[in-house]
């Protein structure tokens, strides 16, 4: 049993060693990067160097070996110092943490120690000092801290204790000490031991507790504190007895510097070689050589040449020769001189030893490939290596780049789950290499990379959203059906051009105006789609009109629509050039289309080759090359982004991943936007990486904005119905984030219905974003609008504007939901409500599902046409008069009286609006409540029997258009009623005017008769003629008279009409209430009055009036013979012009008057051709005392006649004349007289 168990511990601890060398095994192998001596490569630098150090005449105390870094310099001078170890002293310098020129000192420190320069000297100091056992160093002035050392502060405490053993011997205290030691007389020596000892191990104690703790100066490096007093220079100076000293004990004759030129101080270099001077100059040494070998790049000689000239310039200008130094200055600026200054001042090097570049641009590529392949199957491709050649040229950063690309091939490519490649491991390694602190910065997302990718991730969410916004402009332009106003504009600066050239043809000739059509047209009108839609349907001419100074005139040029087209070189066809803009706006949107599709994919380097694309980030619109020239610091890192090397992945090739479940892509989606808590809609996924996403990160992560992507919802959207609802119930707050992803999806999406379905039911938004901001084509719009519709909810009061309206309306008989005989009534009562929201109404009913139909009707957000009225009324037979629309169906009425106008349209040629008399009473109400502008049209057709009997019963409102279209009789009732509603108007007066009478069908108080008479009666602006008027008043058939005075219209033709109407009394009280100036009104009243002549008084025919009434011809002639009978009575004060017309009309009627009143009618200036008609009569019988008084009176001619004058006056040939010249003649006053040419010549007697 004891065997069975040893030999299996035996195998146990076998199978551990095995794994563990196993494991050993796998360990990648790393290249060391200390510098390694090649003698193929080195021994000739290596020998030269020898030779320097054995020169017989050691003249060569300092040697430069020059290079660049990596050249291998190191690796010679390594080789120099090993088989030189016992002599040489190694002094290398780090600049890591080194302070600045212009950093203040401490105070009590020498100003000059904050020097470049001393600081370095101090650095040097100090490694020289600390390089030697302090032991070997004893005259060395300042105590160094050093270990105890036991053994030897032992041997020196009992040096010392000799002399203590001694003193206590004298002092007899040994002898004390003995006394306390038993049976001391058989050991006599003990107590003398005792004393040493004690005295050994005190000292030693005390040694060890004050070991280091005593000091002459303070210590900085270890417990030492190099330090320059006030009074020194430099730290050469301060310490230079310690430098000498050190190089006496020590023995060291080589020492090597490294590293000093990194931290480019020239003057350092002349410090060390004075340094050296001094050291080979000492007489401590005994003549010993000591030798500074230097390792120095190239470029330190250009500032030392650089120092020569600066001093030679100060010394030239110190000894007073200014200008030749300034001479001496500008030859320098000659570069070979100024080379061979700087060769004389590097002099003081006694060798320079060049050593050749072993790896350069062209070499390191076959050196990166040589050492990469060393142990290591790296599987990098030839072309980075090509690439990392051009920019990584020095041994160590190449050993370095294998090192590292060989552990993070082991941790991340090799242990590593996810797919990852060897060139781009190898590319982040080469960027962590040259970019050491960025690449620190990734793992929190704040390097240069991370800056770029969110670049490159803006960039080209800045151009999907213009692509987006050039496709909805793309698709717009294709909505369109007239010119667009880009080839508007065009068409028009070209016409605009060729009419300024026309002008110039003209030699000072500018244009002044134009007319279109025969409109004043301006210039800018030239270029609105408009125009050009007119002149391309032939409309025109276009009349340009020049103003000519030289000529004065303006000249014209009339353009047709083919001088237009002959013009501008173009055909003018509106179809052509809409059809055109519709080409150019299909490839707009394929070319968008392609440029988003790219966009979606690209990775940076793919970003880097389309220049087109730009973004305007903190500031500045660069391409995505521009921003990585900007971000990254280094052209390497561009170009190895530029090639595709460093992709968007880069952060998975900084770290270990081991979870195989997670794919690259999902991975670095979860890196660059799920931790960082940022949006990336357009980072592509697969649906297995959506999945792995969840999976990994819970459902919780449905709620954060970082899941916000296209390709997520479109997973969601088909296979996780329960991580859509949480997504959506975010998107449906709708803020800015949410509302750029349902954008992006829109246009981006595979399923934008299924999207726009699932956030319906919580969306109030949803329609008018659909409309007004999706930016789809027509033809996705609609399915969108359908999958919105069929999802809705009755209870969400879904927002609406025009533009939904105008959808809904355009896209109804498209829409599944609306055709279809299943939908839901709250589906449909969500269309309906959706549609009176937007203040639309649908243009058709056809085609429309049933539920959906029944919810429009009852909503009534339709258009009155013919076919929906019948489609509304179910096809119902009974006609689509008001009264059979009202009978049918109240909502469809309703719908109706809301457009009356449009009701009307659709009416038949002799259909009538109205066929049930007995509804025409309640129609007329809602007719007039509805559209008071349309109530005429409809009772213009409605059926002749629809008459308004009683207006009582009907509303008052309505009764001015029923009176328009006589649709209430003229009863003494219906006027009242009107009238006391709206007064005697313009429309009850043409039916009275039409009617002429009042019918009085029952007996109405007298008192409402006298008040409807008198409104009629002064109703004098509506119905003008009085005897319409009075007809009126006396259809009343009034059982009194109407006092005159009492009427409110007093003229005298209304006076007269009522007279004969029977209506006022026929007397002088009537007559008096005719103003005197109403002549014509009077003489009317006269005409109508049967006892005028029996109560007439100048009080009725006044002495002004009583001319113009003899006149008239509608004063009957009775009346007049009885004022002329009456002529004395009614004339007394009358003017001589109603003299004249009583006198006229006497002579007219051949009435003759008195003799008497005849004279008094030429005494008051009656003409004389009156007059001497009126004589006619009485010449016969007239003595010469009459008859010469009589022409005496009348004045002129006829006074010659009243004498014996001797004259031969002339008067007009007639009756009257030549019986008066007889007369004349026959009273022997006239000799005689004769008719010639239309004239009587009366020739009278002289005295």
């Amino acid at each position: 049993m004891k065997q069975r168990i040893l030999i299996a511990t035996r195998r146990l601890i076998n199978g551990v060693r095995s794994w563990k060398n196993d494991e050993e095994q796998k360990a990648p192998i790393l290249l060391p990067l200390t510098p390694a001596y090649e003698s193929d490569k080195h021994q000739v630098y290596l020998g030269v160097i020898e030779a320097a150090l054995n020169d017989p005449e050691r003249s060569v105390l300092n040697i430069a070996v020059t290079g660049s870094y990596g050249v291998g310099k190191s690796s010679i001078l390594m080789e120099v110092a090993r088989r030189h170890r016992r002599k040489v002293v190694s002094v290398s310098l780090a600049t890591l943490g080194f302070p600045d020129d212009d950093q203040v000192p401490e105070q009590k420190k020498a100003p000059q120690a904050a020097t470049k320069t001393n600081r370095i000297q101090k650095e040097i100091v100090k490694q020289l000092l600390y390089s030697q056992d302090p032991s070997k160093m004893p005259g060395f002035r300042y105590h160094r801290t050093t270990g105890f050392r036991l053994w030897r502060s032992v041997s020196l405490c009992a040096l010392l204790s000799v002399p203590v053993a001694i003193v206590f011997l004298l002092a007899g205290w040994t002898q004390t000490i003995g006394a306390l030691i038993p049976n001391v007389s058989e050991h006599k020596w003990l107590p003398h031991l005792v004393v040493f000892s004690g005295s050994t191990a005190l000292l030693t104690a005390l040694l060890a507790a004050f070991h280091n703790r005593i000091q002459i100066e303070r210590l900085g490096t270890g417990a030492a504190s190099i330090v320059l007093s006030p009074k020194s220079a430099t730290y050469f100076d301060e310490y230079l007895d310690e430098i000498v000293y050190f190089f006496e004990t020590a023995k060291r004759d080589i020492v090597i510097f490294e590293d000093i030129d990194r931290f480019d101080d020239a003057h350092i270099f002349e410090t060390l070689r004075s340094l050296n001077s001094i050291l080979n100059g000492a007489k401590q040494l005994k003549g010993r050589r000591i030798r500074f070998i230097y390792a120095v790049k190239d470029s330190i000689f250009d500032e030392l040449g650089a120092r020569a000239a600066k001093e030679e310039l100060r010394l030239r200008e110190s000894a007073g020769d200014a200008s030749t130094a300034r001479a001496v200055n500008r030859q320098r600026d000659d570069a070979a001189e100024a080379e061979v200054a700087r060769a004389n001042r590097t002099k003081f090097f006694n060798l320079v030893v060049p050593v050749v570049p072993f790896v350069t641009h062209r070499s390191a590529r076959d050196l990166l490939v040589q050492t990469m392949d060393k142990d290591l199957d790296h599987g990098i491709s030839d072309e980075l290596i090509d690439l990392a050649a051009r920019y990584v040229a020095d041994m160590r950063l190449i050993k370095n780049i294998r090192n590292e690309y060989a552990i993070f091939k082991r941790l991340v490519l090799d242990a590593g789950d996810i797919d990852l490649k060897p060139d781009k491991l190898f590319a982040m390694v080469l960027y962590k290499s040259t970019h050491l602190a960025d690449f620190e910065e990734i793992k929190l997302g704040k390097s240069r990379l991370d800056d770029l990718y969110r670049d490159g991730r803006e960039l080209v969410r800045e151009n999907v959203q213009a692509e987006n916004a050039t496709i909805r402009q793309a698709r717009q332009r294709k909505q369109r059906t007239q010119v667009a106003a880009g080839q508007a504009r065009s068409l028009g600066q070209t016409l605009q051009g060729r009419i300024d050239d026309l002008g110039n043809f003209f030699d000072g000739v500018s244009r002044r105006s134009m007319t279109f059509a025969g409109a004043a047209a301006m210039p800018e009108e030239l270029t609105t789609p408009d125009f050009w839609e007119r002149v391309a349907s032939g409309d025109g001419p276009l009349v340009v009109t020049y103003n000519d100074p030289q000529l004065g005139r303006a000249r014209t040029a009339t353009l047709s629509s083919d001088d237009i087209e002959r013009v501008i070189g173009k055909k003018l066809d509106s179809a052509e050039w809409v059809a055109g803009e519709h080409t150019e706006a299909d490839a707009a949107i394929q070319g968008a289309l392609t440029r988003r599709e790219f966009l979606a994919r690209a990775d940076m380097s793919d970003l880097f080759a389309r220049e087109e694309f730009s973004a305007d980030i903190d500031g500045e619109d660069l391409s995505f090359a521009g921003h990585a020239k900007k971000r990254l610091t280094s052209e390497f890192a561009v170009q190895l982004v530029k090639a595709g090397y460093i992709d968007r992945n880069f952060t998975l090739y900084t770290s270990t991943f081991y979870d195989d479940r997670v794919s690259t892509n999902a991975t670095n989606f979860i890196l660059k936007s799920v931790d960082r808590h940022t949006i990336d809609m357009h980072f592509a996924l697969t649906a297995e990486d959506v999945a792995t996403l969840l999976r990994e990160r819970g459902r919780s992560i449905l709620t954060e904005k970082a899941i916000y992507n296209v390709d997520v919802l479109d997973y969601l959207l088909t296979s996780d119905t329960d991580g859509l609802a949480a997504v959506v119930g975010e998107l449906v707050k709708f803020g800015d984030d949410e509302r750029d992803l349902v954008l992006t999806y829109m246009e981006s999406g595979d399923s934008p219905a299924e999207l726009v379905a699932a956030m319906a039911p919580l969306w109030k938004s949803v329609f008018t974003f659909l409309a007004s901001e999706a930016g789809v084509d027509s033809e996705v719009q609609v399915k969108l609008i359908d999958a919105a519709l069929r999802s809705t909810d009755k209870r969400v009061a879904y927002e609406t504007n025009a533009q939904v309206g105008a959808l809904l309306v355009s896209s109804a008989p498209h829409l599944g939901v609306c055709v279809a005989d299943d939908t839901s009534e709250s589906t449909a009562h969500v269309i309906a409500t959706l549609l009176t929201g937007s203040d639309v109404a649908l243009a058709s009913l056809a085609g429309l599902g049933r539920p959906v139909l029944r919810a429009v009707v009852e909503a009534g957000c339709y258009e009155i046409t013919r076919e929906n009225l019948v489609l509304a009324l179910e096809n119902q037979a009974n006609g689509l008069s008001l009264d059979a629309i009202k009978g049918a169906n109240e909502l469809v009425y309703k719908r109706v009286l809301t457009d009356l106008r449009a009701y009307l349209t659709v009416l038949e040629e002799g259909e009538e609006t109205i066929l049930d008399a007995a509804a025409f009473g309640s129609i007329l109400g809602d007719l007039f409540s509805a559209d008071e502008d349309a109530l005429p049209s409809v009772l213009e057709h409605a059926n002749a029997g629809c008459i308004a009997y009683d207006l009582s019963k009907v509303a008052a409102e309505t009764w001015p258009v029923l009176a328009d279209y006589s649709r209430f009789p003229i009863t003494f009732d219906n006027v009242v009623a009107y009238v006391d509603e709206y007064d005697v108007d313009d429309r009850l007066g043409l039916r009275l005017e039409a009617q002429g009478s009042i019918t009085v069908d029952a007996r109405p108080e007298e008192q409402a008769k006298v008040d409807l008479a008198l409104a009629i009666l002064g109703a004098s602006d509506v119905l003008p003629e009085a005897q319409l008027r009075a007809a009126l008043v006396g259809s009343l058939d009034l059982a009194g008279y109407l006092v005159a005075s009492e009427l409110p219209d007093h003229s005298g033709e209304l006076i007269g009409w009522l007279i004969a109407e029977n209506v006022i009394g026929d007397d002088a009280e009537s007559f008096a209430v005719i103003a005197a100036a109403d002549l014509r009104g009077r003489a009317l009243a006269i005409s109508k009055s049967r006892e005028f002549r029996n109560f007439m008084t100048p009080a009725e025919v006044t002495p002004d009036q009583v001319g113009s009434i003899v006149a008239s011809a509608l004063v009957p002639t009775p009346i007049k013979s009885a004022i002329l009978e009456r002529l004395a009575d009614f004339t007394v004060g009358t003017p001589r012009i109603g003299l004249q017309k009583i006198a006229q009309y006497a002579v007219d009627k051949r009435r003759a008057l008195t003799l008497d009143e005849t004279a008094r009618l030429a005494a008051e200036g009656v003409t004389a051709t009156v007059v001497v008609s009126l004589l006619r009569s009485h010449l016969p019988s007239i003595n010469v005392a009459a008859l010469s008084s009589i022409l005496t009176s009348l004045g002129q001619d006829y006074a010659f006649l009243a004498t014996k004058s001797g004259k031969h006056p002339t008067f007009p040939n007639n009756v009257a004349h030549r019986e008066l010249a007889e007369r004349l003649e026959l009273l022997q006053l006239a000799s005689s007289w004769e008719a010639k040419d239309g004239r009587v010549k009366i020739r009278m007697r002289r005295r």
